[in-house]
């Protein structure tokens, strides 16, 4: 759920999205996409304050809609059928909207046009949990049992630090000025030095 223009926007477990008035509890705007009855949506939806939009949906179901009308700018055309259910929401940020499918791996778009920029298919972005913090040209996130810091623009493994097996990273990656710290179900609060 998110609030945008002065809306409150939520997605349902079969991507379905409605952005009611706050004080009425009216519908402003609906968008159903098409979504088959076996697929359905875990991860929530972003909102991007510079170009308006809320990002719905994953994979080939991916939208970004206008936050004040529900008008579709795009729609993605470049995962092809990929794009199962995942628990993380998309990370956003410098241009660029970065998701992930829970089999597949890792996708990054263009925020504005929904190009698909790249994608990694190879087994290490695999079942991800924690939304992509996109900071200074890298993203880190946390996929299967590794916490990950990757190029924005190739999306090639800069670094890995394999994490104990089963955590179950559930969180965002919180940065401070030392540290990457995240939540997990099997491993509570985890703090990781920057540098090491």
């Amino acid at each position: 759920m998110v609030v945008a223009k002065g809306l409150v926007i939520a997605q349902d477990v079969e991507g379905r999205v409605r952005a009611f008035r706050p004080g009425t509890g009216d519908t402003a705007w609906s968008y159903d996409p098409p979504v088959h009855p076996w697929k359905i949506i875990l991860n929530g939806l972003s909102y991007d304050p510079a170009t308006g939009l809320v990002f719905a949906g994953t994979g080939h179901r991916m939208a970004a809609l206008d936050a004040a009308t529900g008008r579709v700018v795009w729609k993605d055309a470049g995962w092809g059928r990929r794009g199962e259910a995942c628990a993380d929401t998309s990370g956003i940020g410098e241009g660029c909207i970065v998701s992930s499918g829970n089999w597949e791996g890792m996708f990054c778009n263009d925020l504005k046009t929904g190009k698909l920029l790249w994608s990694v298919i190879d087994g290490t972005r695999r079942f991800p949990g924690a939304t992509p913090v996109i900071r200074d040209g890298r993203i880190h996130t946390v996929a299967a049992s590794s916490y990950l810091e990757i190029d924005l623009k190739t999306g090639k493994t800069l670094r890995e630090k394999r994490l104990r097996d089963g955590m179950q990273v559930t969180t965002r990656v919180l940065m401070t000025e030392r540290h990457l710290i995240f939540g997990s179900v099997k491993g509570g609060l985890v703090a990781l030095e920057r540098d090491t």
